[in-house]
């Protein structure tokens, strides 16, 4: 009996848009360049300025080392298939760039829950932030997210950040609770959109085939 054996997989891509690969590869490189470069900034910053070291940096920092992490695991591969240089991957290096970006995608989910508590902390009990998120506190939850459940942590979290800001008397107050969440409102909104985004569309894919 005759046994062929592959050691590699040939990355076929989407043949109805080959003739717009280069366009798309100009495309990508900037996302590659604008995101690998933006959160390669926010690294050397939070790491050098020691204002930065607080809880809030802290994990936003972890956060920018998960998003370089992952676009350096996928994109680079793209621009080389979209190029047209090399069409094939190896068995073991499918393999690993699968783990790694399933691995690093579910810490950022974990890291996004995380910093929604840290968000909680000072709305709901800011007389205890410093205890509650000292730094051997914010190091643990950051070696070990995987204790917690991202989506139900992130709405129990903001449903007790909404219900504090309702019972505080002063516009200026609301004002000021809602803008220390508003930047981490933008990163579960973006996080949570895209990945919907991408399981609807490949679920209607494959109602539509």
């Amino acid at each position: 009996m005759n046994v062929t054996l592959y050691s590699e997989f040939i990355i076929v891509g989407v043949p109805v848009l080959q003739e717009h690969y280069i366009p798309l590869f100009i495309i990508f490189l900037i996302i590659f360049l604008a995101t690998f470069l933006g959160n390669l900034l926010v690294v050397v910053l939070v790491g050098l300025d020691h204002l930065l070291h607080t809880p809030m940096y802290f994990f936003l920092w972890n956060l920018a080392v998960i998003d370089v992490l992952l676009t350096v695991t996928i994109i680079p591969k793209l621009l080389v298939v979209l190029s047209g240089h090399e069409r094939t991957i190896s068995f073991a290096s499918c393999f690993a760039q699968m783990y790694c970006f399933i691995s690093f995608a579910a810490v950022e989910v974990f890291l996004v829950a995380v910093m929604a508590y840290d968000r909680y902390v000072p709305i709901v009990k800011p007389l205890h932030y410093n205890t509650i998120m000292s730094s051997k506190v914010c190091f643990t939850m950051t070696v070990w997210v995987l204790v917690y459940i991202p989506v139900p942590f992130v709405l129990w979290s903001y449903f007790r950040i909404v219900w504090s800001v309702i019972k505080m008397k002063t516009v200026e107050s609301h004002k000021k609770a809602f803008s220390m969440c508003s930047s981490h409102m933008a990163v579960v909104f973006l996080c949570y959109a895209s990945g919907t985004l991408v399981y609807v569309g490949l679920r209607v894919k494959k109602t539509i085939t």
